[in-house]
């Protein structure tokens, strides 16, 4: 009976631990189709947008926002360039929400920055890439269903810039609810908690049966 026990908490820790999102660091370009971030505006200042090229996010019109604590300029048209900066976040927003998304990639102009990536669950996974191979391109996607919601650069010594910000043709984008804040969402963990807490307290019933 104590084996059922243990047996019942393990696979209840194994499900808790695959309901958490993972993010996946990988160079080069992924191949397939791609939505190009393009019509940048706003350089000159701390703020800078952009649009998916011939598409949108689930029917309506959805911006890249580059947001930092430093000025942003252009750079050939196809990128964003830092100055005086040290830190860059990207973001997806329309007018009606925030927008997850599954996958990102872009090349990165000068040296390889610290970078953050925060998903849908509230968790924040770091760059695991120490080196681009020479293809200075940087892959970031989420598994197990859950999306990315921002990306975050920083500190930027040597950084100069991203350029050809791609997201994969199909893309999913998901909106996310408004979050109160300092509440992180994890209804699939505890979810899964209460029915493996169930699961105990039944066969804790059945062991004091036994014993009486």
């Amino acid at each position: 009976m104590r084996n059922r026990i243990l047996f019942a908490t393990v696979a209840m820790l194994i499900l808790m631990g695959s309901a958490y999102a993972d993010v996946v660091f990988d160079t080069g370009n992924p191949g397939g189709p791609t939505l190009n971030v393009v019509g940048f505006n706003g350089f000159g200042s701390m703020a800078v947008t952009g649009d998916i090229q011939h598409s949108d996010c689930l029917g309506v019109d959805c911006t890249i926002n580059f947001v930092s604590n430093g000025s942003l300029g252009s750079i050939g048209g196809n990128g964003v360039m830092v100055s005086t900066l040290h830190n860059l976040m990207i973001t997806v927003t329309s007018p009606q929400a925030q927008f997850g998304f599954q996958q990102i990639f872009f090349t990165i102009e000068g040296t390889l920055p610290p970078i953050s990536v925060t998903s849908s669950d509230g968790r924040t996974f770091n760059n695991t890439v120490t080196s681009l191979h020479g293809n200075n391109v940087l892959h970031v996607s989420a598994t197990n269903g859950e999306t990315i919601t921002s990306v975050n650069f920083g500190p930027m010594t040597g950084f100069s810039g991203i350029t050809n910000i791609r997201f994969l043709a199909g893309e999913v984008f998901t909106p996310l609810p408004p979050t109160p804040p300092g509440v992180i969402p994890e209804p699939g963990t505890l979810s899964l908690l209460g029915t493996g807490l169930i699961g105990l307290a039944g066969i804790a019933r059945r062991t004091l049966k036994l014993w009486t």
